[in-house]
């Protein structure tokens, strides 16, 4: 009976985590021919995708090309951020996939939510903290309205984090765009010490009962889940680099 109660408990927590990994179907929009900005909620300046666009021409130069997409969105069609924002990482394959060292910054006005995923290579120079107060240090502008300010101030955080991760100079990066913004960011992470803990005991205990009650059934399903993905190539103005590994981390916001 208790083999049992146990086994009724380890498949219903199982259910909820692959219903949590795998979602419902999402209808992601495809890569534009510029790749690097998807301006699909036409809410950016010429400007702003140029710098966005230029930037990313110069990280193509360097030998760890590491890629940072920026992507505005009309609706989430009801979906969470952080499930939209995974997913959408891994169909574009942003980041080298030799580094993977992608970073995709994602914008919804309408639900005015913002996220951002992390490849895991450079998991290191943008943690989960410090991503926050990136992102709380342009929640002004965004809360006013002032998204194109906003998501350049963003953009222009993140990238001055890569290029002090691999050593570049931001001049030879950022061009004319270089000294803009200036933000004084910790290492610390949004996540305390105890949830990590309970984390990791919920996760042990849900595999633990698989392997012990289903053989490891449900374990290879979520396995499987993780491993499916698309391969899309974008246009002459940038292209995929294979990477499409999001599990580095990141942060996100509402304002």
């Amino acid at each position: 009976m208790r083999k049992n109660k146990l086994f009724i408990i380890a498949t219903v927590c199982l259910i909820v985590l692959l219903n949590i990994i795998t979602v419902f179907s999402i209808n992601l929009p495809n890569q534009t021919n510029e790749f690097y900005v998807a301006d699909f909620a036409n809410i950016l300046s010429q400007d702003t995708k140029k710098f966005i666009i230029n930037t990313n021409l110069n990280y193509e130069k360097t030998k760890e090309m590491p890629q940072i997409v920026v992507v505005t969105v009309k609706s989430l069609e009801g979906h969470d951020t952080l499930d939209y924002s995974v997913k959408l990482f891994e169909k574009w394959k942003i980041g080298n996939k030799k580094y993977d060292n992608g970073i995709l910054v994602l914008l919804a006005p309408n639900e005015r939510k913002i996220r951002v995923e992390v490849g895991y290579g450079l998991e290191g120079a943008l943690p989960d903290g410090k991503v926050g107060e990136i992102l709380d240090y342009a929640k002004g502008d965004l809360s006013n309205a002032n998204y194109d300010e906003g998501i350049r101030k963003i953009f222009y955080l993140l990238a001055q984090n890569v290029n002090k991760e691999y050593g570049y100079e931001d001049s030879n990066i950022f061009e004319k765009y270089n000294n803009i913004y200036s933000i004084n960011t910790s290492q610390n992470d949004d996540i305390g010490l105890i949830p990590k803990i309970i984390i990791v005991f919920f996760v042990f205990f849900i595999f633990w009962a698989d392997h012990r009650f289903a053989q490891g059934f449900f374990t290879g399903m979520i396995l499987r889940s993780f491993l499916r993905g698309g391969h899309y190539k974008g246009g002459p103005g940038g292209s995929s680099g294979k990477g499409g590994s999001s599990g580095g981390g990141g942060a996100g916001r509402d304002f």
